[in-house]
């Protein structure tokens, strides 16, 4: 629950004088928020982690199970590293820098498969894809792509120089 009185907001209208009231309720409220952020770094704990070398999963000895201390308001793990993992499976293809040597347009459909290089049939079209037109040096990101490898671009990205 909070202890820290309200700060109470004036609303300032045109011409209107300032004074000391004012000003010092807008000190108090400063004042009020700096011992707030203060007292709460104080009581926040850092945290520091180690990994210890690595142990098989069924190895590990109760004498060495994950451990933690606090020193001077430091929260310090030290974590058993477990055993290697099976290899993951491949990754889908990333997005790919495209380059066009006839001028595209803003929001462009029906780009052909073979329109750009490298083309479709190359490095399939994917959402996200980088096109360079190098005609007026602007980028585009393909927004759409159909089964056949017919692309969309967006509205350009930027202007090289």
């Amino acid at each position: 629950m909070a202890t820290t009185p309200q700060y109470v907001r004036k609303d300032w209208s045109n011409g209107e004088v300032i004074d000391e009231a004012s000003l010092d309720n807008m000190e108090q409220g400063i004042s009020d928020v700096n011992t707030g952020v203060r007292n709460l770094e104080d009581k926040t704990a850092a945290l520091e982690s180690q990994t210890l070398k690595s142990v098989e999963a069924e190895s590990i000895e109760p004498e060495t199970p994950a451990s933690g201390t606090i020193e001077e308001g430091v929260l310090k793990l030290k974590i058993p590293k477990g055993a290697k993992g099976d290899k993951g499976d491949k990754g889908e293809q990333g997005a790919s820098f495209r380059v066009s040597s006839t001028a595209l347009e803003d929001s462009k459909a029906d780009i052909a498969a073979e329109a750009l290089s490298p083309a479709h049939s190359v490095l399939p079209y994917r959402i996200g894809d980088t096109v360079l037109d190098a005609t007026t040096k602007k980028l585009y990101a393909i927004t759409e792509v159909t089964p056949e490898g017919v692309a969309t671009i967006g509205t350009a990205l930027a202007t090289l120089p």
